[in-house]
């Protein structure tokens, strides 16, 4: 990868995974078989919260409203249902979903969810797209557009603590259990030792060295920065970015998938506007201008914001000038690490002329439209996300992480809501501007959640009346817990 030789993860020998495709009212048959190579953790101690069974994986269709499938068996909505977890070497699972009749055409994507190991596993390549083709495709001036599909991803790596298995100077991400990388140390510590012979650990999103790609083809990397540790050095890689190519008039259509670990993406397109069709599967009723940046706007202004699994849909009516115009990604500071803006893509403009027509309206999806009103709420709730470093909870990673002052526990069941009313959820951090409210239909668990959660295990929809009841550990399980 850019002249460095890597190991990376991935489905079926790509990066991102193939392609899937499909259509409301199918069924998606995946199967997959593990060949990942055996991981060590003996030396685990079974926290869930500490990185463990780095190459036991699973898959999480992300987005799609359908069926819970990360729990054993497929489909189930027991909160206390084991997580299915296909083992390396050899492992297998087949898994079948329908996609509902009223599935909002879209861009989704799928990436393993197994705990201790989604993480590594994603920001090593397993990552892909799904595609849903519905009543939007139809439209005729979206039929009518040119389709480019972008999926951005980072791959954060390592020199090998192994060389003798992965080769002399590659680099991977396969750290020895326990293992912690420390940012402000430049160094790895395992129960916070100094670990000198080791050069590779767990991390939150620094890395020796990350790369990011657009569909598979490096256009950024970062090495680590001793002197400036949360400032990583940024470079740009010129021979992986695409060039689209539009007549004067012409209307393409992008989707953008964020598939990075940790990097917020404020996108822009030079000269430009943007017209949004829809974010993560919710399509808009009609189009939303976004407007082009006017000259000597700041460098950190954008169009529209991408966070980690989010998704953009937007049309791009070809500016009447021809040129060249970039696709960028405006620097910010928005995560642990500051982030150094960035070229995406080239949109070259000719000098043909084809004057094509952006749609008035698009297709009402009935499973999102039309919206709660605000006198149907019945509860308003809090979700506040919360950190702490040094950690006291954690003390193998280093840092805590919080929602509503609790670490996640993996047998409780903290949000109970009840069957066809209407809240809102309001979710954000301490001191953070820009909180968000959800307003949350609850609906029966096996068949879809509303609104993204803080995990699938933390909310919990009751049919006529919540009840306590014990758990697979003996204790108590309290419905009310907040």
């Amino acid at each position: 990868m850019d002249g460095t030789p890597v190991k990376l993860r991935s489905w079926n020998g790509t990066v991102p995974g193939p392609l899937l495709e499909a259509r409301p009212g199918e069924t998606l048959n995946v199967d997959i078989v593990n060949d990942l190579t055996a991981y060590d953790s003996s030396e685990w101690d079974g926290n869930h919260n500490v990185p463990h069974d780095l190459n036991s994986t699973n898959l999480h269709m992300h987005g799609l409203e359908i069926a819970p499938h990360i729990f054993e068996p497929l489909g189930t909505s027991d909160p206390l249902a084991p997580m299915i977890s296909v083992p390396p070497e050899g492992g297998q699972k087949s898994y079948s979903v329908i996609i509902p009749e009223d599935q909002p055409p879209g861009l989704f994507w799928y990436h393993p969810h197994k705990h201790g190991s989604t993480a590594v596993q994603a920001v090593s390549g397993m990552a892909g797209a799904i595609l849903i083709r519905g009543d939007l495709d139809e439209v005729p001036e979206l039929k009518a557009a040119q389709e480019h599909i972008l999926v951005v991803q980072d791959i954060g790596l390592f020199p090998t603590d192994n060389p003798d298995k992965d080769g002399a100077g590659t680099y991977i991400y396969e750290p020895r259990q326990n293992a912690i990388w420390q940012t402000f140390g430049s160094n790895v510590t395992i129960h916070g030792e100094v670990q000198p012979d080791l050069k590779g650990g767990f991390t939150t999103g620094d890395y020796r060295l990350r790369y990011f790609l657009l569909n598979g083809e490096p256009i950024f990397k970062e090495v680590h920065n001793p002197n400036d540790p949360a400032h990583p050095h940024g470079t740009q890689i010129d021979t992986g970015i695409p060039t689209y190519t539009l007549a004067q008039g012409e209307v393409a259509r992008f989707r953008m998938l964020n598939a990075n670990s940790d990097d917020v993406m404020p996108i822009y397109l030079q000269g430009h506007d943007l017209h949004l069709i829809g974010m993560d599967g919710v399509n808009l009723p009609r189009l939303r201008r976004l407007p082009a940046l006017p000259p000597g706007a700041p460098a950190t202004d954008s169009q529209l914001l991408l966070a980690p699994a989010n998704r953009g849909e937007f049309l791009v009516k070809a500016a009447a000038k021809p040129g060249i115009y970039e696709l960028r990604q405006a620097p910010q500071s928005l995560q642990f690490l500051k982030s150094d803006g960035r070229l995406l893509a080239r949109i070259v403009v000719t000098e043909d002329r084809k004057d094509m027509a952006l749609p008035a309206k698009l297709p009402v999806q009935t499973r999102h439209f039309p919206l709660p009103s605000d006198s149907q709420v019945s509860k308003t709730r809090y979700i506040t996300f919360g950190m702490q470093f040094p950690a006291k909870a954690n003390p193998v990673v280093g840092i805590d992480f919080f929602i509503n002052n609790q670490q996640y526990e993996e047998l409780s069941v903290s949000q109970v809501v009840m069957l066809d009313t209407v809240e809102d959820w309001i979710i954000g951090s301490p001191g953070h501007p820009q909180m968000t409210r959800q307003k949350c239909l609850a609906r029966p668990s096996e068949q879809f959640r509303r609104t993204p959660l803080p995990h699938p295990r933390q909310f919990l929809c009751c049919d006529r009346h919540c009840r306590s009841g014990p758990r697979r550990d003996g204790h108590e399980r309290d419905p009310l817990r907040r």
